[in-house]
């Protein structure tokens, strides 16, 4: 009996790969979620308004525009 050479598909490595990248992204995104759940649970991780976040980014956006309009260019 002649045994038959193996064959492969041309998209199989390409199937497998991207296999293996969502397994690889959907282990990380868990593990990313379970951390945040962690800290938000945790008694002493300090929130932050949104009204405190948005003052923040104001002050810090006013020192770049500051800092870009001295620079001279």
């Amino acid at each position: 009996v002649a045994l038959k050479a193996h064959t492969t598909r041309p998209d199989s490595s390409e199937r497998l790969r991207h296999a293996h990248e969502s397994a690889a992204y959907d282990k990380w995104f868990r593990e990313q979620v379970d951390q945040a759940q962690l800290e938000a649970n945790d008694p002493n991780t300090k929130w932050v308004t949104n009204e405190e976040a948005n003052a923040s980014w104001a002050a810090k956006r006013a020192l770049f525009v500051a800092s870009a309009e001295g620079s001279g260019t």
